[in-house]
């Protein structure tokens, strides 16, 4: 009885450590300057969808460690820069616009320098799912 127990044990420690061992931290590995490599944007309505993939122009967003975000990207040749708030729970983002008070939710997957942000939106029938490809510089 007492090697049943021991193997109990040991077993739940080893299984805690994996478990652990494995999951991501995104609060710190977002932490730092990301670079747009590709944006993928599907769009579906009534039934009929249209995926166009465009690369990078140069926008960056840094996620600071006190919550806080800067971004900067590029509208026809004119750059903006808006900045905010985030939260992350588990793999989901929110980011809150300082300015427009808008909020951004995303699905994010970070693999070393590599980041995938996934937004779904849907307004007025469409569907839109923007898969957004980033490396941090």
């Amino acid at each position: 009885m007492k090697k049943m127990k021991l193997l109990a044990a040991m077993f739940c420690a080893v299984a805690t450590f994996a478990f652990t061992s494995c999951s991501k931290d995104y609060e710190k590995d977002i932490i730092g300057t990301w670079e747009v490599t590709s944006t993928t944007m599907t769009e579906t309505y009534q039934g009929q969808s249209n995926t166009e993939t465009e690369p990078g122009d140069g926008s960056k967003v840094t996620f600071n460690e006190d919550h806080t975000y800067v971004a900067v990207s590029y509208d026809d040749g004119e750059e903006e820069t808006t900045h905010g708030t985030y939260s992350i729970d588990d793999d989901q983002l929110t980011m809150k616009d300082a300015v427009e008070n808008s909020v951004t939710k995303a699905t994010i997957d970070i693999d070393g320098n590599k980041m995938t942000m996934t937004v779904n939106v849907s307004v007025m029938g469409y569907n839109i799912k923007s898969v957004i490809k980033l490396k941090k510089i």
